[in-house]
């Protein structure tokens, strides 16, 4: 059902929040036994594809960060990611395989997404004995025609670096808290749109009726677009359906008390992205003949 902004209760924040913490992950990491080098890098979701599960997130969180993470190498860099409940799981680089989907030519456009992907063994066990995947098995304009209606609310999900604590003692980590927020807004006619096969959605968020919004949604990249579909009972307003709908990457400058945050939408994350890679004998392969230029 079709409710308004304002008559969505505050409290509601942190069910959306606990939610959708289900499929959300920080991407952190740290170098050596440097408690020091830990750094936030973005956000990502918990999806699966074809059979793979992984993380996926955008392309820059892993790429533009001093150095940058090469996964699948051995090296001493280690990534942490922190899934519901704070529960955090570290694996080397060399345990992971990033897939390539598209590395952005202009930041405000992109495109911007990758995947990582987490083999069969027991760190995919203990993601899935934590969080849950979405699938991204299903049919974009079936979601699009389903969920992409003027008016229903989008929510953006992620760990800004804000809210971020990490204590450090004699170069170790003794204490790493990340809290996971959610960033509510309508979807606007006009709000979504294509170029060329890739397309984009975005919220708004006003500084001027929401004081508490954080400074920057630096450590958000990343993190997931969200449909919430709401449920009125007794008077109460409740979550009813959700939906996956995209991957959030760019924030606009902050002007007049407003900035907007950019998200690959619907067609880009269940099709476009995965165009170029196809899966053969359960393993994804890259046709670079077709790899957008970076």
């Amino acid at each position: 059902m079709k409710i308004k902004f304002e008559e969505l209760p505050r409290a509601l924040d942190k069910e959306i929040s606990s939610e959708l913490a289900n499929y959300s992950v920080a991407i952190c990491r740290y170098r050596g036994a440097d408690g020091h080098s830990f750094r936030l890098l973005g956000s990502g979701t918990l999806v699966t594809r074809d059979g793979r599960y992984g993380i996926l997130t955008a392309y820059h969180c892993l790429h533009e960060c001093n150095p940058e993470v090469k996964l699948g190498d051995a090296s001493d860099q280690k990534l942490v990611f922190i899934l519901r409940g704070s529960v955090q799981v570290v694996i080397g680089t060399d345990e992971l395989i990033e897939r390539e989907l598209a590395c952005p030519k202009a930041a405000p456009w992109g495109p911007d997404l990758t995947f990582i992907e987490i083999p069969v063994g027991p760190r995919l066990s203990r993601f899935k004995a934590v969080g849950s995947f979405w699938s991204l098995d299903k049919n974009w304009a079936a979601v699009l025609g389903n969920f992409a209606t003027p008016g229903t609310c989008m929510v953006c999900i992620g760990y800004p670096s804000v809210y971020q604590e990490t204590e450090v003692k004699d170069g170790h980590i003794v204490k790493n808290k990340g809290e996971i927020h959610a960033f509510l807004g309508f979807l606007k006619r006009g709000a979504w749109q294509r170029r060329g096969a890739w397309d984009f959605a975005q919220i708004s968020a006003n500084y001027n009726s929401s004081p508490t919004l954080p400074a920057n949604f630096e450590g958000v990249s990343g993190g997931g677009f969200w449909t919430i579909r709401f449920l009125k009972e007794n008077g109460v307003i409740k979550i009813g359906r959700i939906c996956f709908m995209g991957v959030a990457f760019y924030q606009t400058p902050l002007k007049n008390g407003k900035r907007r945050i950019r998200a690959h939408f619907v067609r880009s994350v269940y099709s476009t992205a995965w165009q170029s890679v196809v899966c053969t004998a359960g393993r994804f392969f890259r046709d670079r003949s077709k790899k957008e230029a970076c």
